[in-house]
């Protein structure tokens, strides 16, 4: 089955890619490709205090702002800004999509605000940075097809507005005497901007099923191929299953593209978590299948207890990863580990 999952991924990745405009944006493996599944795993308390609507919406605002910062750069996902702006991020999505209460939403908004700002601090240090940046929001703009009432269009009045904050991101990245708190400045107002021109966005909530069914079909065929009995997914196949859940609460219920968008890049990092930890389960059957059948005799064509030992540490590693909340990196380092050992072991008579 490794030569099979090894596809999820691509195939996700393809999917996930065609479909950007159905979801109102680049997907999210533009940004949290290797973020914790630790939020994931929490378990659901019930509400102390019940969510308003303007503190949900502020934190959906909040992540949209993210979501387009994050794909404006291409960053190492190890850099420590980056990073904490991640993990933030993902605690942020399972706050507004699994419910929390009053008090944690608005902390966690909160929170995520201050990671930002630190990441914009970082990351904008120039006018040339912000031009680029409004540039190519400028084209996109100016496109014939972007404003309609149809799927993955907008209204012309949120074009136009959005234009005028264009066209201000550009005067102030190249006026000269510029400095870099009023590049930083301007690049927050872009972003704001940015969230409310996406929430205008009319979503294409058929193709969006279609892509809910895809992530679906994938994992499923994934499961039946390698035994609907297999004991060390549990948590990962639990956490797919129940961001399926939600993105398709979402469709159902009409939510807007903002929450569409949240919960795809909640599905997004589940699917894709899945889709290593297969790639994983197979390497410790191959791994397994090699201790239990290995022949320790001392004879030339034998298998040295050293390696034995060597293989067998390995594979109790890499089991111990899926049995607890990881990272997507977590899961490749394991692995490769695994992977290394063996062929070390396979070469070791």
């Amino acid at each position: 089955m490794i030569g099979t999952n090894k596809t999820l991924a691509g195939k996700w990745m393809t999917t996930m890619l065609a479909a950007a405009a159905v979801l109102g944006s680049v997907p999210a493996m533009a940004a949290p490709v290797e973020g914790s599944a630790t939020a994931a795993v929490q378990t659901d308390k019930p509400s102390a205090q019940r969510v308003t609507s303007s503190s949900t919406t502020a934190l959906y605002m909040e992540l949209k702002m993210y979501y387009t910062a994050a794909s404006d750069f291409n960053l190492d996902p190890a850099d420590p800004q980056f990073a904490s702006l991640v993990k933030t991020a993902e605690r942020a999505e399972y706050a507004v999509l699994f419910s929390a209460s009053q008090g944690e939403v608005d902390r966690i908004r909160r929170k995520l605000d201050t990671a930002l700002t630190a990441y914009i601090r970082q990351y904008i240090q120039d006018g040339e940075t912000l031009g680029t940046i409004a540039s190519r929001m400028s084209r996109m703009l100016n496109s014939s097809r972007i404003a309609g009432t149809g799927p993955n269009q907008y209204p012309q009045s949120a074009v136009d507005t959005m234009k005028l904050t264009v066209n201000q991101t550009l005067d102030v990245a190249y006026a000269p005497g510029g400095t870099v708190n009023k590049y930083q400045e301007q690049y927050r107002k872009y972003i704001q901007a940015n969230a409310v021109f996406a929430s205008a966005m009319v979503v294409d909530q058929e193709a969006g099923h279609e892509l809910l069914a895809s992530s679906r079909d994938d994992i499923a065929a994934a499961l039946e191929h390698t035994g609907s009995d297999r004991h060390d997914l549990p948590l990962l196949l639990a956490n797919f299953w129940k961001a399926a859940g939600v993105m398709d609460k979402q469709l159902n219920e009409s939510a807007g593209e903002l929450a569409y968008e949240t919960a795809s890049s909640y599905l997004n990092r589940q699917y894709f978590l899945a889709a290593e930890g297969f790639i994983l389960a197979d390497l410790l059957d191959e791994a397994q299948a090699l201790l239990k059948g290995a022949d320790l005799r001392i004879e030339s064509d034998s298998y040295p207890p050293q390696a034995y030992a060597s293989l067998k540490a390995a594979f109790n590693k890499a089991s111990a990863v899926l049995s607890h909340p990881y990272e997507r990196a977590e899961l490749r380092r394991a692995q490769t580990d695994l992977r290394s050992a063996i062929q070390a072991f396979l070469g070791s008579r």
